[in-house]
């Protein structure tokens, strides 16, 4: 192999993964800036590290016997450091998104009565969903070490996923709101039921203490 045939190898090499980068990486980083104000120094290192071997690539004399062998190593090294950065931008995507539909998600859950909008439609679609994006998750972690390419999909299809459950919130919000407000207002009747009762045995018992006691015990 002449010099000029070794050069067309590195500049491929570089080129292939150059485009993980402008593809993926970029995009990925893009987002968790404008979305989260962010850039976690764990992807910072893995562009870092990857950039090292490309360097070495370039420094390694052209003449020397072994330099096919060498930088055909280095740019898979280099690869690696993508593919590991690109797969930490998901696993962030998907901690901070899913850690987001947990907080606006969590009073709809607890007051409202999900399982009701649309004859339960509503709720059947959005915990298929969730289970779909745990599901592909767990996968994709599990892959990560073996096979990097289908975990890059797993983890593109649970961020997918994640976004389905936000659409389907946004686009029920009227409904959801209702049935928030109805199941409030259910549950303030309910405790206040629950004062009168306790007012009106003050009122009506001489031992008040005793009558508290004798009324929880007969709930049990």
């Amino acid at each position: 192999m002449d010099k000029n045939q070794r050069l067309e190898l590195l500049y491929k090499g570089q080129q292939e993964i150059y485009n993980i980068y402008n593809n993926d990486i970029k995009d990925a980083i893009i987002f968790i800036e404008s979305e989260y104000h962010k850039f976690p120094v764990p992807f910072l290192n893995e562009i870092r590290a990857a950039q090292d071997h490309f360097s070495r690539c370039l420094s390694y004399p052209l003449d020397n016997s072994d330099w096919n062998i060498y930088v055909t190593g280095q740019l898979k090294k280099a690869k690696g450091h993508y593919d590991r950065c690109l797969l930490d931008c998901y696993k962030y995507i998907w901690y901070r998104y899913g850690s987001h539909l947990s907080r606006t998600h969590f009073i709809p859950k607890v007051f409202g009565k999900l399982q009701d909008i649309d004859n339960g439609d509503f709720y059947k679609e959005y915990k298929r969903l969730q289970k779909l994006a745990k599901e592909c998750n767990k996968k994709a972690r599990k892959t990560e070490t073996t096979d990097k390419a289908e975990a890059k999909k797993l983890f593109r299809d649970a961020i997918g996923y994640l976004k389905q459950m936000d659409n389907l919130f946004e686009s029920n919000y009227d409904k959801i709101s209702w049935s928030v407000r109805k199941g409030i207002l259910l549950k303030a009747l309910y405790a206040l039921g629950w004062i009168i009762s306790i007012i009106y045995m003050f009122i009506r018992n001489i031992d008040p203490i005793k009558s508290i006691v004798t009324y929880m015990l007969h709930l049990f």
